[in-house]
């Protein structure tokens, strides 16, 4: 028997994306393969999207769990991004449903981030007025300052259409993935996507068992769910990080070819 425990719509859907938005497979944004097995290890703080009260922030959070997971890989960095920064910077509106994962990742392309220290989510956060409080210049000038450092690129791994399995596991070799889902519908320990359900909610999917399951990072608990293999996902993104092109060394150059090789190598 299904056990329905919906969570508040967080995720507004793009609808289909823009012509002039990046898809995945079309050469706009090739990236770099980290994990060619398309598994990811699962990396988690103490933050939620309630605490006290509910945020609405979900597409903030699976944004930056991703690209957290992305700098441990690849530049062997443990970083903890402030949500509040993302959210309140994209302007994600608890009254109108939370936010478009799109308008998220672009805000941070073009804007940065902060570390949790500069704008924390802990006890002393009581209220949603003081969550979404005006971002100081100070903060603002931090994300500027992450700009000059790092590059944030994203794309859609389709245009709003049904999103094959394969497309799925071939893009996860590159990162985790921000995916859009309906929250939550159980069915004998997995998750499932009850007939004509929309999506409502942003997660982290990090792996897979092929046939089976797909493994995500959730806001709420439990954190790590597994969702049935025919769930069926319509929005997802890929991330892609790099060092600024002023910043970059000899070393990185040469990590870069290296990628590009092993790319070429898994396709």
């Amino acid at each position: 028997m299904i056990k329905i425990t919906e969570v508040q719509q967080s995720f507004i859907s793009p609808g289909k994306a823009d012509p002039k938005d990046y898809i995945f497979g079309s050469g706009q944004l090739t990236g770099y393969i980290l994990r060619p097995s398309g598994q990811w290890p699962i990396l988690r703080d103490d933050e939620v999207q309630a605490r006290g009260f509910e945020t609405n922030s979900c597409t903030s959070f699976g944004t930056i769990n991703s690209v957290q997971s992305i700098f441990k890989e690849l530049f062997k960095l443990d970083i903890n991004y402030s949500e509040r920064f993302l959210a309140k910077g994209s302007e994600t509106d608890p009254a109108k449903g939370g936010n478009d994962p799109h308008k998220v990742a672009e805000w941070a392309r073009k804007n940065g981030f902060v570390d949790e220290a500069d704008l924390p989510f802990n006890d002393e956060v009581k209220t949603i007025d003081e969550y979404y409080a005006t971002l100081t210049g100070e903060a603002l000038k931090k994300g500027q300052e992450w700009i000059k450092k790092w590059v944030l690129k994203h794309d859609w791994l389709s245009d709003g259409g049904l999103i094959p399995k394969e497309t799925l596991m071939k893009a996860l070799r590159y990162s985790p993935l921000g995916v859009a889902v309906y929250a939550w519908a159980e069915d004998d320990g997995l998750y499932v996507r009850p007939e004509h359900a929309k999506d409502i909610h942003w997660c982290e999917l990090v792996g897979f068992d092929e046939g089976k399951s797909w493994t995500i990072i959730d806001s709420y608990y439990p954190f790590i769910k597994k969702l049935d293999w025919n769930f069926g996902f319509y929005f997802a993104k890929r991330y892609f990080i790099d060092v600024a092109v002023e910043k970059k060394s000899i070393f990185t150059l040469i990590r870069n070819f290296i990628s590009n090789w092993i790319k070429e190598i898994f396709k």
